[in-house]
Order: C-alpha cells, then structure tokens, then sequence
C-alpha cells in the first residue's frame, strides 16, 4: 500500500526510502515511553531508539543522520548558484512574526525552520533544493525562476505547502488572507468554525474545566493561551503553531487561522444565531432516537444481556472473540481471547463493578481506571444511559449537521457532569446513531487520545434495536471491526463475574 506516494505500508511495517535505499520502520508509544526500530535489511544494519517522553518527533529527525553515518556513500555533486541568485532567494518565508528563514553560509543556502536544525539546500535543477538530511520526498521550490523570489512551496510527503516571501515586492499576489486585531481575551474566540472546503461546523473553540480549547474531530483538543503579540498558543503544540482570529470592519470575529510550518488554514466562524432555529429541538431528536432503537418500555424490560461478537484487528493481521456480560444497573464483564495465524496469542479481561474498573491483558499489567477514564466507564456501564440525556451531563446541545459514510445526521455534543465530552451523530431519516467522536483519556498525563466509531447493520432483538457491526477507529490501532453473533437477554448473571480474573 502506497497512499502518500513515498512511503508504503507493510504489514506491521512502514516502508520507506532513503538514498535509494528500501528503509523499515515502525514506532509505538505509551505513556512516558516512545520508540523506535528501523531497518535497512540490505545493508543489514539497524537501530533501536529508546526515549522517555510520550510522544517525539525524534526518530524521523535522527533517522537519515544515523545512516548517513552508518553508509559511507559517495553524495552526487549538486551543482551551485551564483552568490548573486542566492541572494534573490535569501529571505523570509510565512508570515509575520512566524516565518522560516532561507540565509546563505559560505556560498550555500540553509533553510531554518524555527525549532528545527538547519537543512544545508543542496540544488537540483532550476530554482529546486534538496534539504539534507530528510528523507526521499522533501524539496524547496522558489518562483518565480528568474528575479527576485517571491514564493518558497514546501515540497512535503503528507502535502505541498506555499508560503509567500515577506517583503516581496508582488507578495500581495500569494499572501494568504492574513489575521489583525486579535482579541485580547480568549473567550471571544469560543464558537464554531468550519474548516477550509467545507460547510459543517466540525471546529470548536469551546470552555471545558477552566480552559479555552480549540477542537478539530480525531485530534486531541489544544489549550489556547495568549501571547504578547496578540496571537494565541495551542498547547502542547510547539510554537511554531499558534492561532490569531480576524474581525470585521464593525470589530466582530469572522474567522481563525491557524499557523504552522506547512503554512496558514483559516477557518470560517459560524452564525450561531442561525444554528440556533435548528429544524429540531434536542429534547425532540432525543424522542425520535429512543423510538428508533424500540421505545424506552421495550429497554426497560431487559435487565441483562450477554453478546458474543467476532473482532477483526484490521492493520495488526490479529483476530479475537469477545464475551460481554453487562447487568443492571452499572456493571458489566468483557472476555477476550486473541488470535493470529489460526493460533492463541494473547487473552483479556476487562471489568467494571459499579464503582471500580480494572483491564488486563497477559502482554500488559492489570490497570486499575482511575479519573476521566473511570468516569467514562462509569458513563459507559449506565444500561439505560441511552434513555436519559439530562442526569449525567451538563450539556447536551445541536451543534451542527454534516454527513457520515453520505448520510445526512445531526451532530449532538454532550458535555458530562463527570468525564470527557464527545459528540454523537444520529441519521436524519432512520434517527439511529451513526457515528460517535470522543477521546481516550491518560490515567498519567494530560494526553487523550481520540477515537471514532461508526455504527451499522442494527437489527431487531427483543423489541429493541442494536448495531450489529461497529468500526473503532484509532491512530495507533486504526481500525478495529466488531460483529456480533449473538445476543441473549435476561439471561441469568451472577454479580460475581464482576471482578477479578486470572488470565491464562
């Protein structure tokens, strides 16, 4: 698989080139721990990277040192422009106050990245660098050819990115729309942006627990902060992204923009006055909801139900089969046996007993939840919490309406009382949930890391409705496939199974 054109995937693998030569790697991280393992089997040499950090950039940074060091190659000769063209391209790249920096040392060009070492430009045709020391896919291209350069174009695997010259006599002609005036006070930020190319609400800049945070769906939420220059810091991002907000002749904020080293989005805000004569009130999309999947007195006669399901661990090559007990009111048991190649690899036992929540697996040690990942349990485990919107939560509000997998859906967020915000998707027509966005929350740090789930296949058991196919979406495990094949309820179960368990 090749999605980006530079780098493929194997599985298990990532798949790379460096100076022609076939580079395997795969990372991983935990909380507090990053690593690293990369390869280059024909040369059969390779190294492990141990870091005591959660998540780092440094093993793409130190790769291409580390070969560079290892393989004693002849470099092609680069060919040099005059000292007269370099100081047509010198200069400053971005925008104000954030910029990248292209200078000439000793007759060669060196961009500086804020953050970043120096990348010596090694030229390769026209007004087009190579930057050493990164890998296969990385360029600088200035325009126009001849002249003054009024553009450097960042030439990236994950998308080219035009940064205009600062001080450029034509610079008006490929600036980006540029941000002033920003406001003094985070809180004016608070609202809903849609992203470029886009007419949803999918960006919010909203208050949780004392901080103002902005919001992009499958990303951890960033903590704004202001700085002195009027623009605002996205923790923990580093500082080369910060965001400045841009008003309308009469004061009012029409739009943010985020900055990064790949260049400036903006993202439109949204008149909430408008979102506000949504064609359907909360508590009515709530009603229609608990119809669709049988009607709060077909859920309340259940009180117990056992489902066993097929898992398919899509990007590990791993399978498993899941038991799951729930009761209730709050409690409930998962057993999990792993499978790859036809054979047992690994088994797993997850409960939660009303009040304490404990997983385990036999290649990790038992993890007793604690904080937001025990109050997401605890919301998790409620068995009628999909009849009551109003008990657990603070907020529960419409945000907005977009389309999942071409379906038109409500977007509905939930704030809790206790625990971590998400937001569900429910069909316009069917009413079902479709689709629910949310974040894994660290029991040791600040991170969280956010997930996706898409429901389908419901069918009818018992007079109520569950989806029968579920797809988990994650940045470390990708996509995980639960099917169910069978589903018992009020079956008899004992409060014991709610507990500890020897794995085997």
């Amino acid at each position: 698989m090749n999605p980006t054109g530079t780098m493929s995937y194997g599985l298990g693998w990532f798949l790379q080139a460096w100076n022609g030569h076939r580079v395997v790697q795969h990372g991983g991280n935990i909380d507090g721990f990053n690593s690293l393992v990369a390869m280059i089997p024909e040369k059969k040499l390779g190294f492990v990277m141990l870091t005591n950090v959660s998540g780092s950039s440094l093993g793409n940074d130190i790769m291409p040192v580390i070969w560079s060091n290892l393989i004693k190659e002849d470099k092609p000769a680069s060919s040099k422009l005059p000292a007269a063209e370099l100081n047509l391209i010198a200069g400053k790249y971005g925008t104000e106050g954030r910029a990248v920096e292209v200078k000439v040392e000793g007759g060669d060009l060196f961009l500086v990245v804020p953050g970043q070492p120096p990348y010596k430009l090694a030229h390769n045709g026209s007004r087009q660098f190579k930057p050493e020391g990164l890998p296969d896919g990385f360029g600088a291209k200035f325009t126009p050819e001849t002249g003054e350069a009024a553009e450097l174009e960042m030439i990236q695997p994950q998308g080219n990115r035009k940064l205009p010259r600062l001080g450029a006599k034509n610079e008006g002609s490929n600036t980006r729309p540029t941000t002033t005036n920003s406001p003094a006070n985070v809180n004016e930020l608070i609202g809903r942006y849609t992203p470029p190319g886009s007419t949803d609400a999918l960006i919010e800049v909203k208050e949780s627990e004392g901080k103002v945070t902005f919001n992009i769906p499958g990303q951890q939420p960033y903590a704004l902060s202001a700085k002195a220059d009027g623009s605002f810091a996205m923790s923990p991002l580093p500082d080369t992204y910060f965001l400045n907000a841009k008003r309308d002749s009469s004061g009012k904020i029409t739009s943010v923009a985020v900055t990064q080293p790949e260049g400036v989005f903006e993202f439109k805000r949204v008149d909430t006055s408008a979102q506000a004569k949504a064609d359907i009130t909360v508590a009515e999309l709530h009603k229609r909801a608990v119809e669709a999947v049988g009607g709060e007195a077909n859920w309340k006669k259940i009180s117990t139900r056992m489902i066993e399901s097929d898992i398919d661990l899509v990007h590990q090559g791993v399978q498993a089969k899941t038991t799951t007990w729930a009761k209730a009111p709050n409690k409930s048991a998962t057993e999990t046996t792993m499978v790859a190649l036809g054979k047992k690899i690994a088994s797993g036992w997850e409960f939660f007993d009303g009040s304490t929540a404990v997983e385990a697996y036999t290649f990790a040690p038992a993890e007793k939840l604690e904080g937001k990942r025990l109050d997401d349990a605890k919301l998790a485990n409620d068995f009628y919490g999909g009849l009551d919107w109003t008990t657990n939560y603070k907020k529960v509000e419409i945000t907005g309406s977009t389309k999942v997998n071409g379906e038109d859906a409500f977007i509905v967020s939930f704030e809790p009382k206790a625990g971590t915000s998400f937001k569900e998707y429910y069909s316009k027509t069917s009413f079902l949930l479709i689709r629910r966005d949310g974040f894994v929350p660290s029991s040791t740090s600040a991170q969280q890391l956010p997930y996706t789930l898409h429901y389908s296949d419901y069918r009818e058991v018992d007079g109520i409705k569950l989806p029968f196919k579920t797809v988990n979406n994650t940045p470390t495990n990708g996509d995980i496939i639960s099917v169910i094949t069978s589903v018992k309820h009020n079956v008899e179960v004992d409060d014991k199974i709610f507990g500890p368990r020897k794995l085997k």
